[in-house]
């Protein structure tokens, strides 16, 4: 919650969807006929912009209808759209469910390394590693 001088300033002027701010605060639980996500709001004591978005917003930006190499090339931005912030939640909630499906049956989640012949980011420039007879 923003109040009073808070509001009143230059930066508060310049902000537009997307920015980033950094919020200092305390968490308090929501006054009575008020209602929150998680019945409980930020009461701002003080707050500075981190980075501004773009002119305009992120909306001018990339949006649904932007052409995909637009959108692959603004991809950080499309992912804190509502359709793809949805996708990542019911992704998030079926591999939820699937492991605890299986741990609760006394399974093990192992996740073994890859390894691939082409260069990636990480290790595979540093060192080879004979796998086979192949070179990975």
């Amino acid at each position: 919650v923003l109040s009073n001088v808070l509001c009143q300033s230059y930066e508060a002027l310049l902000l537009s969807t997307e920015a980033t701010v950094k919020v200092y605060g305390v968490i308090k639980a929501l006054p009575e006929g008020k209602s929150a996500p998680g019945g409980h709001e930020l009461v701002c004591d003080y707050w500075e912009v981190v980075g501004l978005s773009p002119p305009g917003g992120a909306d001018n930006l990339v949006n649904e209808d932007s052409l995909v190499d637009v959108q692959l090339d603004q991809r950080h931005m499309m992912l804190r759209g509502d359709v793809l912030s949805k996708i990542f939640r019911v992704r998030s909630m079926v591999g939820h469910c699937f492991r605890q499906h299986f741990f609760d049956r006394g399974y093990v989640e192992v996740t073994p390394p890859t390894l691939v012949k082409t260069q990636v980011e990480g290790g595979a420039t540093l060192f080879k590693l004979d796998y086979f007879g192949d070179e990975v």
